[in-house]
């Protein structure tokens, strides 16, 4: 109500607020000159006024009851996540805000953050941690914040959280970063049989790459027999524990596996790859032929199911060595019309030509192995 007792009321529309008479009512009393009516009103706050009209500023909006302005309620949301990004790979998203009317909202602030949880459990390493670039910002004219999200090297599960100032929510989405897919390596000391008695032995045979034959004094006598019937022998393996033969066929194993494309062209695997060829020697599936790199074990042949040589009793020469035993051995092939060798007769001559030549002077107390497929190996019998 006026100073003269006219009552107005406040409304909005469209257009913003205004203001409406009810009535007019005079008070009885003396005659008042050179008055007037002033139809001015009091704006609520956020809001400004033109003529009789009073509308929200930037960001504001009337409220349910159209009798203040208050903050425009906006919602976020997150696009373009969800589904596998291969390590070291990038993926582009973005966060879009709206308002309450479904419109695209320019100008807001947004901020995202990224935790993840690695594959392989905690401790979180630095191998684990993708990246998000920008991390914030504000929204372009269609309410939109592009980011990028670029994959670590290692697996894991990484979650994206999106929050904008004025947002009556936030987003969430995931990516998931698989890894390598191969188990790694197990641990040497790790393999059984690994019982206090033959531990130490095993670690000392991995700790030399098998340059400690740890032979008993039986099979070294053997070997220097073998090296004085062919001057250029190599001894090629000694005294294998059951466990140390199983980390050889695990190494054969896994090279074949990391040789898988899948598995080669993921760099999450690659560490784990880079081990096993240095263990092995070479990045063959089948044995490593030529050079083998320094360090490793150089395994040439796929290992035996089990050891032949637990104990110290037997050892194994290279294919070389018997190639060079043998050419030295075997008579001229037949020549017509005399059918050549069948490879059964010729593994029969084999055998017989090799045993004859362990026993001639200097005899060499051993047994080969080509009598059961094993042509690199000789043991004590």
């Amino acid at each position: 109500m006026d100073l003269f007792g006219g009552e107005f009321q406040q409304t909005v529309n469209a257009g913003g607020w205004t203001c409406r008479p009810i009535y007019y009512k005079f008070c009885d009393g003396p005659k008042i000159d050179n008055y007037h009516i002033s139809t001015q009103l009091s704006c609520p706050a956020n809001s400004s006024q033109t003529g009789t009209t009073c509308t929200c500023n930037d960001t504001y909006v009337p409220d349910t009851t159209q009798t203040s302005c208050v903050p425009e309620p906006l919602t976020i949301a997150l696009g373009g996540l969800g589904g596998e990004v291969m390590p070291t790979k990038t993926l582009a998203a973005y966060a879009l805000v709206t308002t309450s009317s479904g419109s695209p909202k320019s100008g807001a602030q947004v901020t995202l953050i990224l935790t993840v949880k690695p594959e392989n459990g905690d401790p979180i390493l630095a191998s684990n941690v993708g990246s998000v670039s920008p991390n914030g910002g504000s929204t372009d004219s269609y309410g939109k914040l592009s980011f990028v999200f670029t994959a670590p090297v290692a697996g894991g599960t990484h979650t994206i959280d999106a929050f904008c100032t004025g947002c009556t929510n936030y987003a969430e989405g995931t990516i998931k970063v698989p890894g390598c897919l191969v188990k790694p390596l197990t641990e040497v000391k790790d393999i059984p049989p690994n019982d206090p008695d033959v531990l130490p032995l095993t670690l000392r045979l991995e700790d030399t790459k098998g340059a400690d034959l740890a032979l008993t004094d039986a099979a070294l006598a053997g070997v220097a027999c073998i090296k004085s019937k062919e001057s250029g022998a190599v001894i090629s393996s000694g005294t294998r524990t059951i466990a140390y033969q199983k980390h050889f066929i695990e190494i054969w194993d896994k090279m074949i596996e990391l040789n898988e494309p899948d598995n080669k062209n993921n760099e999450a695997c690659r560490p784990l790859r880079d081990r096993v060829i240095a263990e092995k020697g070479c990045s063959m599936d089948e044995g490593c032929v030529g050079k083998c790199i320094p360090g490793s074990h150089c395994i040439r042949g796929e290992p035996a199911i089990n050891s032949k040589h637990p104990k110290g009793t037997a050892f194994d020469v290279s294919n070389t060595t018997i190639d060079s035993i043998l050419g030295k051995l075997r008579p001229p092939p037949p020549t017509p019309p005399n059918p050549p060798l069948t490879p059964a007769q010729q593994d029969q001559a084999d055998i017989k030509l090799i045993a004859d030549w362990l026993a001639s002077p200097k005899a060499c107390n051993l047994v080969w192995g080509g009598s059961f497929q094993d042509i690199v190996h000789f043991q004590i019998p």
